[in-house]
């Protein structure tokens, strides 16, 4: 005989009702089940494990019905539209106790499997069993004849992972190219290190299709369906693709009076980045950066300098994006010492960011659109600490204002694409010159 576990001791419940579960499972701990005799009808016993981030709900309600059974299912109906937004009609209720079971001699197992076939069918719900069990907590018949039961529902629910906060959601859409890859392996990171989005996964259906598989078999616990049915509609569409790459390798220049050959390779072109709303497909913003860069003494372009350069540009367009949407915010000032919310993977030590001084809203008069605050230059920053959610700046020249709200932005020198370290000439032993352009499509 299999030992009793979470998952045995809930097929059980299910194919033999609950009250006769709890007293075999007793009866193998060695409890006498006479010893129930006098606790009530609402007691029950949870022995599944917890369960990290999917936790237990209990919803109770009442109900009214001609017969114990309708009165119990009535409640059921209540306590459903309670925990899942359920709204049946009343010819439901009909239609559930004429033609799938008798609800007076049904027994709990019988009636919540019922139930959840008829909820699943009503309401997006995880899996076929969003209703754990339910236990009656009265059952009476009244004066007027009808009969009146309050019952507690246990359901499922999944609790999002993390604190709340206010970052929006963004899926990124690369239009395709040959370097389609490359270039979602850029963008991602550095919208994540921004931490003002929430970045969704679109490109791992195969791996989210066999944990559903996993979820939806019978080695998974029942509650563990409460993950499903949670993914994130996206709130931002980043949309970036490469505007004209061009890669030209092996580029050769002979030096008439000492015969020496010089070799390099470059890359020319951009990539464009696009935000756009999801619900109204407004464009919110939009830039270029360029991927122009040089590698002397190179005699091609091979593929780890050209991720460097797209990290580089992506780093860098999305850093102007942000800036934009979400500044760099002074969030706490001791002594010399000013504190800002970005970290690791957005400034490094070293950087200088020109800090600004917030005045009044200023409002376009034509559309009533926000066109942000006023913004007066007081000072120069410099990172000299960096943590993965924060870093720490001094004031390198002039000084904050008392009582005004800073920002800090990149100066617009800073915004320049970084140049490429450069290797050293090849010998007149060179290959010979290639000199081929080639376009990537």
């Amino acid at each position: 005989m299999k030992p009793l576990n979470a998952f045995n001791l809930d097929r059980r419940i299910r194919g033999i009702g609950l009250a006769g579960a709890l007293n075999v499972s007793l009866a193998r701990a060695g409890i006498a089940t006479a010893a129930l005799a006098g606790l009530s009808a609402s007691l029950w016993i949870d022995l599944r494990p917890a369960h990290a981030q999917v936790v237990e709900r209990r919803v109770s309600a009442e109900g009214t019905g001609p017969s114990r059974g309708h009165a119990i299912h009535d409640a059921l109906i209540n306590a459903g539209a309670q925990a899942f937004g359920l709204r049946l009609q009343a010819s439901t209720t009909t239609t559930l106790a004429s033609t799938e079971i008798n609800i007076d001699t049904a027994s709990t197992s019988v009636l919540v499997d019922a139930f959840n076939k008829r909820i699943a069918r009503e309401v997006r719900t995880p899996g076929d069993r969003p209703i754990l069990g339910y236990t009656i907590d009265r059952i009476e018949r009244t004066g007027s004849g009808l009969w009146s039961a309050r019952i507690t529902i246990r359901h499922s629910d999944y609790e999002k992972l993390g604190a709340p906060s206010d970052r929006r959601s963004m899926a990124v859409f690369v239009k395709p190219h040959a370097q389609g890859q490359s270039l979602l392996r850029a963008i991602e990171p550095a919208l994540i290190a921004t931490r003002r989005f929430d970045v969704l996964s679109r490109d791992t259906s195969q791996a989210f299709d066999r944990e559903t598989r996993f979820l939806r078999s019978g080695d998974a616990a029942p509650a563990e369906l409460a993950r499903l049915g949670q993914g994130l509609g996206a709130d931002y569409i980043a949309v970036i693709e490469f505007d004209g790459l061009r890669i030209s390798n092996n580029q050769q220049e002979r030096i008439a009076l000492s015969g020496e050959v010089y070799v390099r390779s470059q890359i020319s072109g951009a990539i464009r980045l696009e935000i756009v709303e999801m619900a109204s497909r407004k464009k919110k913003w939009s830039g270029r950066e360029s991927l122009a860069a040089v590698f002397e003494g190179a005699p091609q372009v091979d593929p780890e300098m050209l991720a460097q350069r797209l990290e580089d540009a992506a780093a860098a367009l999305v850093a102007r994006m942000t800036s934009v949407i979400y500044p760099i915010e002074i969030i706490r000032v001791e002594g010399d010492r000013i504190f800002i919310n970005r970290g690791e993977g957005v400034v490094m030590p070293g950087d200088r960011l020109e800090v600004l001084a917030l005045g009044a809203e200023l409002r376009d008069p034509q559309s009533g659109e926000s066109l942000g605050e006023s913004e007066t230059p007081v000072g120069l920053a410099e990172i000299i600490e960096v943590s993965p959610k924060f870093s720490v700046a001094r004031l390198v020249a002039g000084g904050l204002r008392a009582s005004a709200k800073h920002v800090l932005r990149a100066p617009p020198s800073a915004m320049a694409a970084p140049t490429p370290a450069a290797r050293p000439p090849a010998s007149s032993a060179a290959p010979p010159a290639d000199n081929r352009h080639f376009l990537q499509r």
